[in-house]
């Protein structure tokens, strides 16, 4: 699951960075109009592009029983009761593991007791913690299985992996994905990666016991910006706030 984190990780900075190149009022367009640089920059965003979608559908969409992604950690926490029963068991012991009662006057006797019943009424809460929030990851899990969902995995598997063909020619990021919603565009991974980005990091938290804060993405908009800036500009003034 933390090889899952580190491609959340790359397609969120990969969005950051698309969404400022496909930004009109960035002045990134116009710094490389009728410039040698600007067929790079037509490529590097095309190739961010690709990446953003490649990376979307191997952390978070793909369905197969050999992926680590989202959707699959989801399915088998279903599948195998014994699977929750397992996370439930190990976060409730780490949690209840540096408690210890000390209480003067107690013989040690009673303090063993005392703290065993103190570890077991922890252990329940945090067991009942994790039954809720299983219990709201599942429920929302739907979010994983949208339209937009669908179109993402339709880019990657007809134009991205692979250069599929229909009746006339190679099917292109201009042809229409199959629910008649129109032809796919620059911003839907962007949007997409936006829309479910809370719920995957509830997912990766529930599932590795670990924290993630907002505060990364706020950390990887300020480099993007720099990187930028010193792109137009030579060089970058900008301050962290951080």
């Amino acid at each position: 699951m933390f090889e899952v984190q580190r491609r959340l990780v790359h397609a969120e900075r990969i969005a950051i960075l698309l969404e400022e190149m496909l930004n009109k009022d960035s002045g990134l367009n116009e710094a490389v109009t009728d410039t040698y640089e600007g067929h790079i920059f037509i490529t590097l965003r095309y190739q961010l592009f690709r990446s953003l979608i490649s990376d979307i559908c191997a952390a978070i969409l793909d369905k197969g029983n050999k992926t680590g992604s989202v959707r699959s950690a989801l399915k088998e926490l279903r599948r195998c009761s014994s699977a929750l029963d397992a996370l439930k068991a190990y976060n409730s012991e780490v949690a209840c593991l540096d408690i210890t009662i000390s209480g003067g006057g107690l013989s040690e006797k009673d303090k063993e007791l005392q703290t065993e019943q103190e570890k077991n009424r922890y252990r329940n809460e945090q067991i009942s913690i994790i039954n809720d929030k299983w219990k709201k990851i599942d429920a929302e899990s739907k979010i994983l299985s949208s339209t937009a969902a669908d179109r993402i995995l339709w880019a990657r598997n007809k134009v991205i992996s692979h250069f599929e063909k229909n009746d006339n020619s190679l099917i292109g990021l201009n042809d229409m994905p199959p629910d008649g919603a129109g032809p796919f565009t620059w911003r839907e991974p962007i949007d997409f990666i936006e829309n479910v980005r809370e719920y995957v990091y509830e997912v990766f938290k529930l599932v590795t016991s670990t924290h993630w804060s907002d505060d990364f993405t706020k950390v990887d908009k300020f480099y993007v910006q720099a990187f930028w800036d010193r792109f137009k500009n030579g060089a970058t003034d900008l301050k962290p706030d951080f």
